[in-house]
C-alpha cells in the first residue's frame, strides 16, 4: 500500500517572481541604490491606471490632495512630452508589500493605492533598450508594443520623438543589456 501523508501541507506552492527572468541574484527594480532619507521622497496617488516599480511617474493634475484625504499629489505614468515638461515627481518605489502579486502584471501599485515616489538619488530600473554609462535617458511615453516594450513610463537609451523622449535630471549609471537592471542616478527635485 502506498505511503500517504496524514498531514499535508495546506499552503499552494510559492508562485514564482513574475518578470525579471526568476533571476533573484539581480537587484529588482525600483529598489534604492543609495542611502535614503525621508527628504527624497515624496507620496502620490494614481487615481487611474497602474504604477510599476523603477518606472517614472508625472504629476497628474486630475488628483487633488482634497479630494485623497490630504495622502498625496497626482501621479501617472507619461502619455506625452507635455506630460514630461509639465513636472517628472521621480521613479515608483519597490514596496515589499506589492511583492506577492499573482495576476500576471509586473510588480507595482494599483489605482488608488499611495505610492512611494523616489526624488533624487539612485536607484535600479530596467532598460528597454540597454543602456551606457552616463547616457542620456528616454522615458516611453506610447505602449505600442514594438519589440515588446508596452509600459509607460519606462526608461530606455533610444531616442524617438513619438514613442521616447528625452528626461532632463536623470541619467545611466550601468552599461546593461536590453532588458538587464541598471542604476539611474537623479534629481527631480525643483521640477
Amino acid at each position: 500500500m502506498p505511503f500517504v501523508n496524514p498531514f499535508p501541507n495546506p499552503y499552494p506552492a510559492p508562485t514564482p517572481q513574475l518578470l525579471y527572468a526568476n533571476n533573484f541574484s539581480q537587484p529588482l527594480p525600483g529598489s534604492s541604490a543609495d542611502n535614503s532619507d525621508a527628504e527624497d521622497y515624496v507620496t502620490g496617488v494614481a487615481p487611474t491606471g497602474y504604477i510599476t516599480f523603477g518606472c517614472l511617474v508625472v504629476q497628474d493634475p486630475t488628483v487633488t490632495t482634497a479630494l485623497q484625504g490630504g495622502i498625496g499629489q497626482g501621479a501617472k505614468h507619461p502619455t506625452s512630452q507635455a506630460d514630461v515638461d509639465a513636472g517628472v515627481l521621480g521613479l515608483a518605489v519597490r514596496t515589499a508589500a506589492m511583492e506577492s502579486r499573482r495576476d500576471g502584471t509586473p510588480p507595482g501599485y494599483l489605482p488608488g493605492d499611495p505610492i512611494n515616489i523616489k526624488r533624487l538619488g539612485r536607484m535600479w530600473t530596467v532598460s528597454e533598450s540597454g543602456s551606457t554609462i552616463h547616457g542620456v535617458v528616454y522615458v516611453r511615453i506610447t505602449a505600442n508594443g514594438v519589440n515588446g516594450c508596452t509600459q509607460l513610463g519606462a526608461l530606455s537609451d533610444q531616442a524617438d520623438s513619438v514613442l521616447n523622449v528625452p528626461v532632463t535630471g536623470i541619467r545611466w549609471m550601468d552599461a546593461s543589456q536590453p532588458g538587464a537592471p541598471a542604476r539611474v542616478e537623479f534629481n527631480f527635485i525643483g521640477q
